[in-house]
Parts: structure tokens; C-alpha cells; sequence
């Protein structure tokens, strides 16, 4: 672009001509780069998950506070599928061990692991419901903050 610009403000139509076609090829260059980036942009927006608000807005407090006001249980595989972590990796989300933190329970015991008996909601067994599913968890959030609205 300078060299034909160049060329151009000598007055030379010859000199701008050739100028303008040894410009051509790097202007192609710089539409078939651009074309290929928009091109991979528009790959990439079709296959990505797309995310919701509600799926940004719960952490492991949002679980939390729904579990303890319905007093259901629910365990650790399913906490982890919402949150997007693994079930091992929910223990050090939840933090120190606490009344209500214990509402997330073993799969197997259905009692969180690893809890005494001061440490554990004194309501923790009054309701037999355990949620074990990430579709049953996600279905009890929603009610939570539908009642919450």
C-alpha cells in the first residue's frame, strides 16, 4: 500500500499499476488469513457448550444453601457433575467439615465422609431423600431459586 501510494503521488500510471499489482498478492494473503480465522471463530461458537445464567450462577454455596433449606442429602458425584469437578475434588470445595456442609454424602453410606457426630446437621437423617443425579440436583436448585423469586 505505501508503494503504490507512492507511486501514485509521482504521477507515474505505469509505476502505480505495477505497484498496485506486486500489492495484490498481499492483500489476498491478508483476506485468506482473515477468512480462515473467521472461518475457525465460527467453528469453534458451534461447538462449544453453551452456558446458561443459572449454570454461571451456581457454585457449591448455591448447593449448599438449597440442600440445608430442603434438608435433603445429596452426594458428592452429583455436587461434582453441577459444579463440573470430580467427586473427590468436591470434599476441599466444601471446606472445613460443618453442619451444613454435611448435607453432600457418600454414595454408598449416604453420610458425609469423614465427619464426626458434632460436625454432621442434626436434621441429616430426618428426611430418607438422597439426590444422586446431576438431573435431580439441577431440578432441586431450580426449585430452590423459583421459591427464592
Amino acid at each position: 500500500p505505501e508503494a503504490v501510494e507512492a507511486a501514485a503521488a509521482e504521477g507515474d500510471p505505469e509505476q502505480t499499476e505495477a505497484a498496485e499489482q506486486s500489492a495484490e498478492p498481499e492483500a489476498e494473503v491478508t483476506e485468506a488469513a482473515e477468512s480462515e480465522t473467521a472461518e475457525s471463530e465460527a467453528e469453534q461458537a458451534e461447538t462449544a457448550e453453551p452456558e446458561s445464567e443459572e449454570e454461571d450462577s451456581i457454585d457449591v454455596e448455591v448447593i449448599l444453601s438449597c440442600l440445608n433449606k430442603t434438608k435433603i442429602r445429596c452426594t458428592y458425584g452429583a455436587v461434582g457433575s453441577v459444579l463440573g469437578v470430580d467427586a473427590k475434588s468436591v470434599g476441599a470445595l466444601l471446606g472445613e467439615k460443618h453442619p451444613e456442609a454435611s448435607w453432600v454424602v457418600s454414595k454408598a453410606k449416604h453420610e458425609p465422609s469423614g465427619y464426626t457426630e458434632e460436625q454432621k446437621h442434626s436434621d441429616l437423617f430426618a428426611n430418607p431423600e438422597v439426590i444422586d443425579s446431576e438431573d435431580e440436583l439441577r431440578a432441586l436448585l431450580a426449585k430452590c431459586k423459583q421459591e427464592q423469586s
